[in-house]
């Protein structure tokens, strides 16, 4: 989760609503690379990370279904077939 990053893509957006996003460019990529790149999460797959580390709880107002783990053990094969590919 980059966050809210400040790019051209917002340029139609009201400038008060703009302070909200605190990161620029450069800052915004910065977990993705660490995520990408850095060897802590290396071999680690579905962290979620925010601010160049690993999230904290849960928001309040979240689904519960977003976090189903019988419904995510049968999301993954049923995407590989969905798309023609093989784990």
């Amino acid at each position: 989760m980059p966050g809210g990053i400040a790019t051209g893509l917002q340029r139609r957006v009201d400038p008060e609503t703009l302070k909200q996003y605190g990161k620029n460019s450069a800052q915004g990529a910065a977990t993705t690379i660490t995520a990408a790149f850095g060897k802590e999460w290396e071999g680690k797959g579905g962290i979620y990370l925010e601010d160049c580390q690993e999230a904290g709880p849960v928001p309040e107002g979240v689904a519960p279904h977003a976090f189903d783990l019988e419904d995510e053990k049968k999301l993954w094969p049923l995407s590989l077939t969905m798309l023609n590919l093989s784990e």
